[in-house]
């Protein structure tokens, strides 16, 4: 897909990132069509995928996306549900087989032990059918705490969307330990943001600090805005 230029002053700091996103976008080589992007907690990796969901549709493409999460990590197939759900009709048009393994991921009932490669290939041909005529972004946020039923699908996915019109970014936290970590994909660390970036950001959204407040705050986060995102407005 032909990816635009970003406006001006597009996420501070992230600039390597953001050059990384539009070469996925456009398929070129690095990092290919699937990337991981790993960070510490707060380093701003889901602001990065709302960055590339929004870049994807002003380039004319859909978006699948699915977040991970805790009280999930035990539902099989609930990341997937939350990915799918949406385009479950679209299921229709697949194969008999196919189609009953996936009634089961939309709680249809269908198959509940289906063959692990004839789910996981429905997963791949739906993907097919929903980029059919757009190219599409499938973005997964907080790996690290998908079902393992999902992350496995959709490692698969991952592996296998080149040559396809999707692409697939995901971002998960450095350190914990998950099913992506055996995968293989392509990965770009989310480091600390430069020390300017940090100011810049930290003004924006808390105007008038007194200045020894300011410079504690920016030592004790070290680039990281989640360390100063609930400070109060003072």
């Amino acid at each position: 897909m032909k990816v635009p230029a970003p406006p001006s002053g597009d996420l501070l700091g992230r600039a390597s990132e953001l050059r990384t996103i539009d070469a996925l976008l456009a398929g070129t080589d690095p990092p290919g069509p699937s990337l991981l992007l790993r960070g510490n907690p707060g380093a701003g990796k889901t602001a990065l995928l709302d960055a590339a969901g929004a870049r994807a549709v002003t380039a004319g493409a859909r978006v699948l996306r699915a977040t991970g999460a805790p009280f999930e990590t035990g539902i099989r197939f609930s990341t997937l549900h939350q990915m799918l759900y949406a385009a479950r009709d679209i299921a229709g048009r697949l194969p008999d087989d196919q189609r009953d393994a996936l009634a089961h991921v939309f709680g249809r009932g269908g198959a509940r032990d289906a063959d692990p490669l004839v789910l996981a290939t429905a997963v791949l041909a739906l993907v097919n059918e929903i980029a059919a005529g757009h190219p599409l972004l499938v973005a997964v946020d907080d790996v690290q705490w998908i079902d393992p039923a999902s992350a496995t699908v959709l490692g698969f996915l991952a592996r296998r969307v080149g040559g396809t019109p999707a692409r697939f970014l995901a971002a998960g936290r450095i350190g914990t330990p998950c099913l992506f970590d055996e995968m293989r994909l392509p990965e770009h660390t989310v480091g600390p943001l430069p020390p300017q970036a940090a100011a810049m950001l930290l003004d924006a959204g808390h105007r008038g600090l007194p200045g020894v407040v300011r410079r504690r705050l920016l030592a004790d986060a070290d680039g990281n805005p989640w360390r100063w995102w609930s400070c109060p407005d003072r």
